[in-house]
């Protein structure tokens, strides 16, 4: 009997996977317009990116402050040549660059949710980001490991697993089943 192959992991689901549609239900169900309340949501928008950005700041503040000589392997995909290059790392160097690339997310959200405010005129952006931004933020590993005092382990782990999907769309579907071997031809029955 041939092995088996090995199925891939079956993906988590969290209550925040559920956030956006049922906003977007509950906004068709009801009938809301928001276009009353664009200055509203446009001061929780900022609100809600201020405060992301200044705890990620403050992570920045307390990795520099951290005296921990753990050392993290960190395994980085170069660009331009998609070599693998392998940097070693304090725990403090690691989370300070972990935050600072968080911040740059979101500046780069932020462009993106006004560009289409702002040309488009839809308030839709202003409202999931200001509601999805906290809860990201909340479920953040750093935020996870300095704020709420969880212990780096599992999951939380350094260096912690990013998940790209669209990298794993371009590289053949990331968790695609295996392929499974051909069976060998069937012999023939003589008769």
């Amino acid at each position: 009997m041939a092995a088996q192959a090995e199925t891939p992991p079956t993906p988590e689901i969290s209550p925040r996977m559920f956030i956006v549609p049922a906003f977007m239900l509950g906004i068709r169900f009801l009938k809301i317009e928001f276009t009353e309340y664009v200055v509203i949501l446009r001061i929780a928008y900022v609100v809600a990116m201020l405060t992301s950005i200044s705890v990620y700041a403050y992570l920045i503040r307390l990795a520099k402050a951290n005296t921990d000589d753990t050392k993290v392997q960190v395994i980085e995909k170069v660009p331009t040549s998609g070599a693998e290059a392998r940097r070693t790392l304090t725990v403090g160097e690691y989370d300070a660059e972990e935050a600072f690339k968080k911040i740059k997310s979101l500046g780069f959200g932020m462009c993106v949710v006004a560009f289409i405010h702002l040309k488009w005129g839809s308030p839709m952006p202003l409202l999931l980001q200001s509601v999805m931004t906290p809860v990201n933020l909340s479920d953040d590993p750093l935020v996870k490991i300095h704020f709420f005092k969880a212990p780096a382990t599992g999951k939380l782990k350094r260096p912690f697993k990013v998940s790209n999907p669209f990298q794993q769309l371009m590289e053949g579907g990331g968790n695609a089943p295996a392929a499974v071997p051909a069976a060998p031809p069937a012999a023939k029955k003589s008769e």
